[in-house]
């Protein structure tokens, strides 16, 4: 008797460490179609110090470059001098796009 007891308790033990793990994988693993990142919000702001702005559209997947006009103090307005396409990125050529071009 206590054969037969001992066996199907190694053998129920056998059977949930395997449910665990099973458990365990399935939840870490990760998700394969998750769509657009939401999370982290629609812009980013790549860089800034009181005179430009660097902010990418996650959604365009557009880059904007902001900068005061020249001789301007900080925290004056920021014009949008330019954009990039982001959808280039990996060519062996980027050209941006310029609004207010200096001559």
């Amino acid at each position: 008797m206590k054969l037969i007891s001992k066996s199907s308790l190694v053998v129920g033990f056998a059977v949930v460490l395997a449910a665990g793990i099973a458990i365990g994988v399935s939840l870490n693993s990760p998700t394969v179609a998750q769509g657009p990142a939401t999370a982290a919000g629609r812009y980013s702001v790549a860089e800034t110090d009181g005179m430009s702005l660097i902010v990418t559209d996650n959604q365009k997947n557009v880059t904007y470059f902001y900068t005061v006009d020249q001789g301007e103090k900080p925290g004056a307005d920021l014009i949008l001098r330019g954009s990039v396409d982001l959808t280039s990125v990996g060519q062996e050529k980027i050209r941006p796009t310029l609004l207010s071009p200096k001559k």
